[in-house]
């Protein structure tokens, strides 16, 4: 379905929606429910739609404790992030059962736009999964350079506002 137009994608789930289809069910396999799919395909009207329309919750958590924000933020989608950031929170910094946080899931996939977004609110840079392995080392891990690069200068500075604010001052 996700190889569709925007529109088409739409209109298909609004049809199953207003043909009772269950905006909550969880799929067998992953526990996922169908804002994960909004979410995994970048998909924001479809999303709002699920949730403002229909009543699905940004909460569920998966069989590995991964939620809606650790589908975003492992996809990139800085539109989704910010709107379950406004939506619910909570889930910002939310580890899974890997203690796999939604930053470093960006930083594993080099999706600098989403960690300026998530270091901007705090959330934490130093938190280890269970391997014992930081957003950095997700980053380094995978080769994305230029988001080691600004991790590193993040928590050099103490974080994202002395980072933000130094930044300010080089252009001064």
């Amino acid at each position: 379905v996700m190889s569709l137009r925007p529109a088409a994608i739409m209109t298909t789930v609004r049809a199953l929606m207003e043909a009772g289809a269950d905006a909550e069910e969880a799929d067998e396999e992953h526990d996922c429910t169908p804002v994960f799919g909004a979410a995994e395909g970048g998909q924001l009207a479809i999303l709002v739609y699920l949730v403002e329309e229909c009543g699905a919750s940004l909460r569920h958590v998966g069989n590995g404790g991964e939620t809606i924000m650790h589908t975003a933020t492992g996809y990139g989608h800085l539109d989704i992030v910010r709107y379950v950031t406004k939506k619910a929170p909570e889930l910002t910094d939310m580890p899974n059962k890997y203690n796999e946080t939604p930053i470093m899931l960006a930083s594993g996939t080099g999706m600098t736009s989403v960690i300026r977004h998530l270091a901007r609110l705090g959330c934490s840079l130093s938190r280890v999964d269970t391997d014992g392995h930081t957003a950095l080392g997700y980053a380094r891990a995978n080769g994305h350079h230029d988001t080691a690069r600004l991790l590193e200068d993040i928590a050099s500075a103490g974080g994202w506002r002395p980072y933000a604010a130094a930044r300010r001052m080089a252009y001064v």
